[in-house]
């Protein structure tokens, strides 16, 4: 009798993976003989009859619920199962525990626990049992399995089901990641990958444990080998979700002894987090008349600002967002070109540019709000605000923007605030001097913008909101009356008035008035195009609205302003204060309620006073100082004379390394002097700019203030007279080489008396020449041009550019190739005395005649070799002008490289400095090289396939390739033998070679006379074809040899067999080939024919038939044969045996 005990442990002997050892009750044993047979309870022994019986469980071990009458023995908390006794050991082999269900969050260990039985193992004396070799305390270790889940919330639950892009890593809390091959087979504890139960793994190269959160933001991750884990571990984030910050604080969690999945198969660590959600928006500012940035008169939409508010209507902080890259509290980001009001305050209040666009915020923290609405708080100069806010919401739906992954606004960052623009009306009496003042009808007058003011007077119907304020109004010729409009017809809206009748408030009726309505803010002239007959045209009017203080934001006021242009007098000058809120003061310019005012300008008169005319000169030139133009911005180019270098096409061709005395006159060409005279001279292309600029007056230097005004020597505004100038001279550093010079001087002035302001301007321009030429080649098309002068590298072009042997052409045999070629004058000058050559550098086949185009016409070569139009003129190739090629390349010998390079040459025009560049190309067939030998009796055979490719008896019937299919040959007869060797290949061949050899019998084939062209060939030293002139043969593609030779006549019953082979080398690839062929004869067996009748029996008579002729022999032939026949056979064995002596000797 024996007994057996078995006790589970803890891999993870401290239980540092699940704070403590857990519960090891639960797990299985099964007891097993050797070979894997269940031990019964029913194999025991009675210890008192040893009668068969049960066997016996010592004190607290049970067996498992479902044992089934198997020895299966189940552990108690402390992993203990106890022991068996009592049983019946069936063989010597001993047994084995197996465990076959682990404890809950354990992995089953397969590897089952050998005991043994012998006559040294101990006795139990309790139990009189034979104890197993390990004193029934056989121990099965397991490892424990762990489960780790993340459940990932939006900190705004409107957010919660779009979280699948968040990427997490299983790490320690000390920040090593965990690796997913760090898991367990849980049914055999061998080492496994991790499940990723919920979620999806990012593959990595480091083999972490990387997981992909669903849209639901839970992620679950099972059977984790405890014993290479420990307990407290976190989830980092490696990737935030769409429109998502990145939390960058870990998800920690710990493993407990007590805590178990819901399947109880793993120790569970639970882990939430949340992400904070992000929001951009964006704001712009258009015109209501427009629909777009497009603005009226000298409105600008530049300033105007625009508060973000929640829905209530407060304002939203900027620092109410998010670090996209920690999650934490931040300022919310402005996009590039975005900026907050001077007078922001902390809030989001954004100002626009000229385009009216306000800008972008981003990062905006939508965890506790998604509804915000965009409120202009300002308007810009020549606009109303727009009280009405335009709302912009967020929601899980809306787009994710890839670039700040911030949730763009329901209006896909297309928010828009349209202003009305601020306009005004103004009226006036055209009269006459001669007649009492009377109005005059019938004149036209144009209203024209100046500078800064648009012209969209009559293109938008500004007036038909308007109405419905009350605002506009007219006098009813019926009442006399200022009433209402009603219709737009009422209005006198356009650039062009005529003056007619009109009834005054009082009733009375007049003549002459000339009424503008709606008219945009900004600066305009008032010119009478159309004068009465009769009548003098009156002066020229300027009528401005502009602001009070300045053109950038809301103004508090607008100025009024009319000024006689003839004689400066100030007609009104009226300042009128606006509101862009209903609590303050003045005129409100809300909403739609955009007009200004409405001013009577009274009578206007003509005046004969001619006013003083400013007008300002400047002129620039090299070398010499230049002479005065017109001026005022009205001069043509190059006005000045040949140093006059006003565009780049006229630039002044400048020497490399010298410096350039540059020269300037400033000339007064008006009647009116002029003070505040400021030069400026800027650089607008190029590195270096015009230096130590010096300026005189009649020989006294003048100075620059700190504004940039000329000064007497006093530091007093220098005051120019009419008609006089002002020298300056300055100095050009020299330039580098191939870089344009542009630079352009302004002068402003301002008239003493006018107090017009004048503007005049002039460039010059430079080069130091830069010259430089490419050529490229290519098969297949036309290569682009490269950077040339012997810079470029090998294959710049492109594919079909084969620069090199590395990379060259493989060209199909027995094709020709069309190559192309790119001439490119790709320098700063123009270029001329231009060579093209190609020359071929590897191989034996050349490029043929190359046609040259240019612009559509074929060039020529002159007899210096240099490209020349039809009519013999010299090339001259402008900079980025090209010229092509086109020649063909003729089919090349196959395995013979082929390079060829082409150059080109040529001479700048201004500096005569010689430039140059080449490019090669490569192309070669690839070889196929392929030889043949077939040998027959008789006639001269075919040629084959070769290479040993052949099959047998390919070349017809007196090919005898085999012993089956050897000839018959005559007994005593000689038989004629022909060869023929072919190239069947792609290339020539050399060093051919031909060997034939018996390889059965012993005839013997006389010398071989081989033939090529009807020239008889010798063979070399080493057995190759030599031709007449001692050379080797070179067998070209297709070339056969011929050869024939004699086989010496056979006796009977004989075969004889010889091998022909042949080698060649290919001429250009250096590849051997080869082939071979047999050839077999044989003669037949002598018969022996009995006699035809009987004789006498003196003697038996035979006669001997012979196949060939059926001749019979007599009895003395017979012997005379035999005879000959042993004569023969002894001569033959002396010699074969005299040359195998000679042989044996020289070895």
């Amino acid at each position: 009798m024996v007994e057996t005990g078995i006790a589970k442990l803890d891999a993870d002997t401290l239980g540092a993976s699940t704070n403590g050892i857990p519960n090891l009750s639960g797990g299985e044993f099964t007891l097993e003989d050797s070979k894997g047979n269940v031990i019964k309870q029913s194999q025991g022994l009675n210890p008192q009859t040893g009668a068969q019986a049960n066997v016996a469980l010592s004190s607290g071990a049970q067996y498992a619920p479902d044992a089934n009458g198997n020895i299966v023995l189940v552990t108690n908390a402390q992993g203990s199962a106890g022991f068996v006794y009592n049983i019946d050991l069936p063989t010597a082999d001993g047994l084995q525990w197996v465990e076959t269900k682990a404890p809950n969050g354990f992995a089953i260990n397969d590897n089952p626990v050998t005991i043994t039985f012998d006559s040294s193992n101990a006795i139990d004396n309790t139990t009189n049992n034979v104890e197993d070799n390990k004193a029934n305390s056989s121990t099965i270790s397991d490892q424990p399995l762990l489960e780790a889940t993340l459940d990932k919330d939006s900190t705004n639950a409107e957010f919660n089901h779009v979280l699948g892009k968040a990427v997490y890593e299983l790490q320690t809390q000390a920040g090593v990641p965990i690796k997913q091959a760090q898991g367990l087979d849980p049914k055999t504890g061998d080492s496994a990958n991790i499940v990723v139960v919920t979620g999806t793994f990012v593959s990595n190269t480091a083999g972490n444990l990387d997981v992909q959160a669903t849209a639901d933001g839970l992620i679950d991750v099972k059977n984790i080998d405890g014993t290479l884990v420990p307990k407290d571990v976190q989830w980092v984030e490696l990737s935030p979700a769409d429109g998502h910050a990145l939390n960058n604080v870990p998800a920690q969690t710990s493993f407990d002894k007590g805590t178990y999945s819901s399947d109880a198969s793993n120790f569970l660590a639970v882990s939430k987090t949340t992400d904070k959600p992000m929001g951009e928006t964006a704001i712009a500012k258009c015109d209501a008349d427009t629909g777009d940035n497009t603005t009226q008169g000298a409105a600008t939409l530049q300033g105007a600002e625009f508060t973000l508010e929640d829905l209530t209507g407060t304002p939203i902080k900027q620092t109410q967002g998010v670090d996209p890259q920690t999650g934490a509290q931040a300022n919310v980001v402005l996009a590039a070109g975005t900026s907050y009001a001077p007078d922001a305050n902390g809030n989001i209040v954004v100002v626009t540019n000229a385009q009216g666009i306000g800008g972008q915020v981003q990062n905006i923290d939508l965890s506790n709000n998604l509804n915000y609405q965009w409120v202009e708080t300002k308007a810009p100069y020549g606009y109303t605000i727009n009280t009405k806010p335009i709302e912009v919401d967020f929601s899980a739906s809306n787009e994710v923007d890839s670039n700040t992954n911030n949730y763009k606004d329901g209006l896909k960052l297309g928010a828009t605030i349209s202003d009305r623009v601020v306009d005004f009306d103004f009226a006036f009496i055209k009269a006459a001097t001669d007649n009492g003042a009377t109005g005059l009808n019938g004149a036209e007058f144009t209203l024209t913008p100046l500078t800064g003011t648009l012209n969209a007077l009559g293109q938008y119907d500004n007036g038909k909101d308007t109405n419905i304020n009350g605002q506009d109004t007219y006098i009813n010729p019926d009442t006399g009356l200022a009433t209402p409009v009603t219709d737009v017809s009422q209005l006198y809206l356009g650039a062009v008035q005529t003056s007619h009748d009109y009834t005054d408030p009082q009733g009375g009726q007049s003549a002459g008035w000339v009424e503008y309505d709606h008219v945009q803010v900004g600066k305009y002239k008032v010119s009478e195009t159309k004068v009465p007959d009769g009548e003098t045209q009156a002066h020229d009017l300027e009528v401005d609205i502009l602001p009070d203080t300045t053109t950038d934001g809301a103004p508090t006021s607008y100025e009024f302003k009319v000024i006689d242009l003839v004689t400066k007098n100030v007609l009104r000058d009226v300042t009128i204060p606006v509101s862009y809120s209903p609590t303050q003061d003045g005129r409100q310019l809300l909403n739609d309620n955009n007009f200004l005012g409405k001013f009577n300008l009274g009578s206007i008169f003509d005046s004969p006073t001619t006013p003083p005319t400013p007008s300002i000169d400047v002129e620039k030139a090299n070398d010499a100082m230049p002479t005065a133009g017109k001026g005022n911005d009205t001069d043509s180019n190059n006005n000045a004379g040949p140093n006059d270098h006003d565009t780049a096409a006229t630039a002044d061709v400048l020497k490399e390394g010298a410096t350039t005395p540059i020269d300037f006159l400033f000339t007064n060409n008006g009647t009116d002097d002029l003070t505040q005279l400021k030069p400026v001279d800027k650089t607008t292309n190029g590195s270096i700019s015009v230096k130590d600029i010096t300026y005189t007056y009649n020989g006294t230097t003048l100075s620059l203030n700190a504004d940039g005004y000329l000064t007497n020597a006093d530091g007093s505004l220098f005051v120019l007279p009419a008609g006089q100038a002002i020298q300056a001279t300055g100095t050009l550093p020299a330039l580098p080489v191939g870089e344009l010079h542009t630079d352009e001087v302004n002068i402003n002035a301002v008239g003493v008396k006018s107090g017009t302001p004048v503007h005049d301007h002039d460039d010059w321009n430079g080069i130091v020449p830069k010259p430089s030429i490419d050529i490229e080649k290519a098969n297949g098309s036309i290569p682009n041009a490269g950077n040339g002068n012997h810079t470029d590298k090998a294959n710049n072009a492109g594919a079909n550019d084969h620069d090199t042997v590395a990379t060259l052409d493989p060209i199909k045999a027995g094709t020709s190739t069309a190559i192309y070629f790119r001439g490119t004058n790709n320098g700063t000058e123009a270029l001329s005395h231009i060579k093209v050559s190609d020359t071929t550098t590897d191989g034996s086949v050349s490029i043929g005649s190359i046609v040259w185009t240019y612009q559509g016409q074929t060039l020529k070569i002159n007899a210096s070799g240099e490209l020349t139009l039809q009519d013999g003129t010299l090339l001259t190739l402008q900079p980025k002008d090209t010229i092509t090629g086109e020649g063909t390349l003729p089919a090349l010998p196959a395995g013979e490289l082929h390079g060829d390079d082409v150059t080109i040459s040529g001479i700048g025009v201004l500096d005569n400095k010689s430039v140059g560049d080449d490019d090669k190309w490569y192309g070669e067939v690839t070889p196929h090289d392929s030889i043949d030998i077939e040998k027959a009796n008789d006639t001269m055979p075919k040629a084959g396939n070769g290479n040993n490719t052949d099959k047998a008896n390919n070349v017809g019937t007196n090919d005898h390739d085999t012993a089956a299919t050897a000839d018959d040959l005559k007994v005593g007869a000689t038989t004629p033998i022909y060869f023929r060797i072919t190239n069947n290949g792609n290339e020539a061949l050399t060093q051919v070679t031909p060997v034939d050899k018996t390889i059965e019998g012993t005839a013997t084939l006389s010398a071989i006379t081989w033939t090529y062209n009807g020239q008889k060939l010798t063979l070399s030293k080493d057995g190759a074809f030599v031709t007449t002139d001692g050379k080797l043969l070179v067998l070209p593609v297709g070339g056969t040899v011929t050869g024939a030779a004699t086989l010496a006549a056979l006796g009977t019953d004989q075969t004889t067999a010889d091998e022909a082979s042949v080698t060649g080398v290919g001429v250009n690839s250096h590849n051997k080939v080869g082939d071979k062929d047999d050839w077999y004869g044989k003669t037949q067996k002598l018969t022996v024919v009995p006699p035809q009748t009987p004789s006498a029996p003196k003697s038996n008579v035979y006669n001997i038939i012979i196949p060939d002729t059926g001749t019979a022999l007599g009895q003395f032939q017979l012997v005379g044969y035999i005879i000959i026949a042993l004569v023969i056979g002894n001569v033959v064995y002396y010699i074969v045996k005299k040359r195998r002596n000679k042989e044996d000797e020289a070895a």
